[in-house]
């Protein structure tokens, strides 16, 4: 798991990793993630390993599961 520093931005790391790294600090495993986001296990493993691109929506609510944050500038 990529540890973040204080203040760091996302832009600073993958996508992937973020939504991997919030899930895992929540305790959930993919399927759980899936489950709770209404998509697939396999679209969860695509997005963790940047082999997919998650729409702002998918994003927003993989934030409201696992407590993350989504800052639009």
């Amino acid at each position: 798991m990529v540890e973040r520093q204080r203040g760091q931005r996302m832009t600073d790391l993958n996508i992937g990793t973020w939504i991997k790294d919030k899930r895992l600090l929540k305790g959930l495993s993919k399927s759980g993630l899936a489950e709770a986001l209404g998509v697939s296990v396999d679209y969860i493993f695509k997005l963790e390993n940047n082999e997919r691109t998650p729409s702002l929506e998918t994003l927003l609510s993989i934030a409201e599961v696992t407590g993350g944050k989504v800052v639009l500038k």
